[in-house]
């Protein structure tokens, strides 16, 4: 029974040939159906998904690079929980946003990428008894360049647009100019910040969405090496709408560009620090013939991208391959 409920080969002990039996695997809460899952994979299980748009300059449509994108919330489809392929690829939602010399680049134009690339609801972030994590936040650089107008990252519940962090088109009738705010597009209600932003400076913003507590919250400039709690959101929003989160959106209105980098999608406040690389070396002794599968990452902290992971001394003898 344990075996069909998980998906698993009834004759196979290790079902994807990782080098991890399928109980360890269920037993650590990682899929024993995908080989990149297993034990010790992932030092940092809180991380949806990051993009620094290290691409080529162009279309970022069809993009998939980063880490992650490939998180599974849900135990309505299967019991297991966290990264397992395929990763999500941006999608163009209006326009042509394209990448050049490293940020992603809006004008009038939109990019939108989901959290599980394998399925869009079981990806879902929200309040629903089969979701594991009940919050998510966006962190996300944000420079806005002369004559741009509406601005921000949006949470979007499949193909609806729900909330926009960043700079709304409205203006703030208190104020009448633009300013950093949260936007309810359920009800089109605002929780405005009073800071308007500055032509051509780069801001790092912070977006939370609380299904637990009910709050929205914006941080601008946070420091991300301290608690949440030793940070101030800017503005703050009574989230009340049960509309799951399964996606963000990038996005812009004309007039001028908007520009975006260092994205991070995560489910704590501690996930989103992407402070340097600290690596520890790893070493294995095995039996000649036989192999071993090192878990390079567990001992590691900071920023790493799985996928820039190379082999820089082959060893001696025998071969070498990260995975």
């Amino acid at each position: 029974l344990e075996e069909y409920l998980n998906g698993t080969d009834p004759q196979d002990s290790d079902s994807d040939n990782d080098g991890f039996n399928d109980g360890a695997e269920v037993a650590a809460g990682t899929d024993p159906n995908n080989s990149g899952s297993y034990p010790g994979a992932n030092p940092d299980p809180d991380l949806i998904g990051m993009d620094n748009f290290d691409y080529p300059d162009g279309a970022i449509a069809g993009a998939n690079g980063g880490a992650h994108w490939d998180f599974d919330n849900s135990t309505a489809n299967d019991p297991f929980l966290g990264h397992t392929g395929p990763s999500a690829a941006w999608v163009a939602t209006a326009g042509n946003p394209q990448v050049v010399g490293g940020v992603l680049v809006t004008q009038n134009s939109s990019a939108k990428r989901n959290y599980f690339g394998k399925d869009e609801g079981s990806g879902a972030i929200g309040e629903a008894g089969q979701n594991d994590k009940h919050v998510v936040y966006y962190r996300f650089e944000m420079t806005r360049r002369a004559g741009a107008t509406w601005g921000g990252a949006s949470s979007f519940d499949f193909g609806t647009e729900r909330y926009l962090f960043g700079v709304p088109n409205t203006a703030n009738p208190a104020s009448g100019k633009r300013e950093f705010a949260i936007h309810d597009l359920n009800t089109n209600a605002h929780g405005y910040s009073g800071i308007e932003p500055a032509t051509d400076r780069s801001y790092t913003l912070v977006a939370k969405l609380d299904y637990d507590e009910n709050v929205a919250a914006l941080y601008l400039d946070p420091n991300l090496s301290q608690a949440e709690g030793l940070n101030s959101p800017v503005a703050t929003y009574a989230h009340t709408s049960d509309n799951w989160s399964t996606g963000i959106r990038l996005g812009s209105g004309s007039g001028g560009n908007v520009e975006w980098g260092k994205i991070r999608v995560a489910a704590s406040w501690d996930a989103l620090d992407d402070g340097p690389p600290i690596t520890t070396n790893d070493s294995a002794t095995m039996a000649h013939g036989k192999k071993a599968r090192i878990q390079i990452l567990a001992n590691d902290g900071g920023s790493i991208n799985p996928a820039s992971l190379t082999i820089t001394s082959p060893p001696v003898s025998g071969t070498a391959t990260p995975h």
